[in-house]
């Protein structure tokens, strides 16, 4: 990781605009579509993780994409 990236991750809110990129100023911009939602779902029932069917849940997760 460079300095300036450190730097950067180190200066953003631990929200969903920061981690969207941050950029309040464009309306929208941190709205996470229902599909990306529906397919993360899907995979985390994949791993039996989820309120349904006696799935179990979890306290912390980390998203480690990148689009």
């Amino acid at each position: 990781m460079t300095s300036s990236t450190k730097r950067y991750w180190e200066s953003v809110n631990a929200d969903i605009d920061g981690m969207l990129g941050g950029i309040p100023s464009i309306t929208g911009f941190s709205h996470v579509s229902k599909v990306d939602f529906q397919g993360s779902r899907a995979f985390l029932a994949k791993l039996g993780i989820g309120k349904k069917n006696g799935r179990r849940t979890v306290e912390n997760a980390l998203e480690g994409g990148a689009g």
